[in-house]
């Protein structure tokens, strides 16, 4: 471990070894958030000698919760599968997603919210035959109101922490006002059913934190040394749930970029990143600027867009790749068009040929699924990381070694 520091520049090293109290990371985009984040995992465990347990990483896909897992287990010198410890929480670090960490908490307490440990998690589709059963109950038609609506609606209020009561105050309109209304029904459903739904795992971990201190006290005890990512995107669930635990030692370590705060639309909460230093007196606050992905050309550029974003966290990108490219901007008409245009560029770049007399397919998209949901050791294929996915089946015909033979190419519009 003595190498610890070999690959890290002065800004990292500072938040690596910031290990007292509250910290924000400003890190910029390409900066080398993952990378510090892991050296600080290896930096508690093995100079600090903090006992591995006693760490809770939390992220929201199950891809970054795996590298942040392989990458700060290497560091230590162990395998990384014996950092997977699906049921309860072993003598590892506790890596994950929001929504893992929290199933996990709630397998171990259910009781006390009158679930069975057992619980079943609803998905999208569980969810969507949840609510229509429950409006044919009262007597709303599906068809006359589009369930999913409503489910949005729950899912904000859940996001939220808002309760029945609440919903119904805040409702407005009569879509809003029918979605408090069954909001209560469809709680009751679900847990007649032993169910909860995603929203519900974030929730319920907070209702249960808020009315059990007890149970509060043995997790704070756990985890004395907190760390998120993308903190940026935390909604107000997330927020009260990471503030909850952290109450006791203060020693939260916070990773995010308020300039990409683009999720406000499924509940995030830009608040939390811009206000960090007022809800955690004495934070320190790191900014990461130095850019190891993209030339210089193109960070002046962002730079220079995002100047004028009266709402943010004052920092300035640099980088040492110089180009004599400079970025383009390119109208297209929709995502599909846009990941053409990305695909013929690559393909122009590489020499392959274009196929202009394709024609992508326009009803082939993914269902948005706006949670992280990492499996419990069962079959199921972990993790639902469809967020937007609106790529055309042309994108899976692209592989690395076989770009030209099965790339269908279309011109912008």
């Amino acid at each position: 471990m003595s190498n610890l520091f070999s690959e890290l520049n002065d800004k990292q090293i500072q938040a690596v070894k910031a290990t007292k109290g509250p910290v924000l990371v400003l890190a910029g985009a390409g900066s080398g958030k993952t990378k510090t984040l892991t050296h600080r995992i290896a930096y508690l465990a093995s100079e600090c000698k903090i006992p591995s347990h006693n760490i809770l990483a939390v992220t929201f896909t199950n891809k970054a919760a795996g590298e942040l897992r392989n990458r700060a287990a290497c560091l230590l010198g162990q395998n990384p599968n014996a950092w997977m410890s699906w049921r309860g929480f072993g003598a590892t670090p506790a890596l994950g997603t929001f929504h893992s960490i929290c199933a996990r908490i709630l397998r171990e307490n259910a009781g006390v919210l009158g679930y069975p440990s057992s619980f079943v998690i609803y998905d999208t589709q569980d969810q969507k035959s949840a609510i229509k059963q429950v409006m044919r109950l009262e007597g709303i038609s599906p068809k006359d109101i589009n369930p999913s609506t409503i489910l949005g609606m729950i899912s904000r209020a859940k996001n939220e922490l808002l309760s029945v009561d609440q919903m119904r105050a805040q409702a407005r309109g009569p879509i809003e006002k029918i979605a408090g209304n069954l909001y209560a029904i469809y709680q009751a459903y679900l847990k007649k059913n032993h169910a909860m739904d995603f929203d519900d795992l974030l929730m319920q971990s907070v209702v249960l934190f808020q009315k059990h201190p007890d149970i509060l006290k043995k997790y704070q005890t756990l985890w004395q040394y907190i760390m998120i990512d993308e903190y940026q995107d935390t909604n107000t669930a997330q927020y009260e749930w990471a503030r909850l635990l952290a109450k006791e030692h203060n020693n939260i370590f916070v990773v995010g970029d308020d300039w990409q705060g683009i999720y406000s639309w499924r509940g995030a909460s830009i608040r939390n990143i811009l206000e960090f230093e007022k809800d955690f007196k004495g934070a320190l606050v790191v900014r990461l600027e130095q850019n190891y992905r993209s030339t210089a050309p193109i960070v002046e550029l962002g730079n220079l867009i995002i100047a004028g974003n009266k709402g943010q966290m004052k920092k300035k990108l640099w980088t040492e790749k110089t180009s004599d490219f400079l970025p383009q901007v390119v109208l297209v008409a929709d995502e599909v068009k846009e990941a053409e245009k990305i695909l013929e560029v690559i393909a122009i770049n590489a020499g392959l040929p274009r196929r202009p007399e394709y024609k992508a397919p326009r009803n082939d998209t993914v269902e948005e699924v706006t949670y992280d949901y990492e499996s419990e050791g069962n079959k199921e294929p972990g993790i639902l990381d469809k967020i937007m996915g609106t790529f055309s089946k042309s994108t899976k015909a692209t592989s690395p070694l076989g770009l030209g033979a099965n790339l269908p190419l279309a011109s912008a519009a």
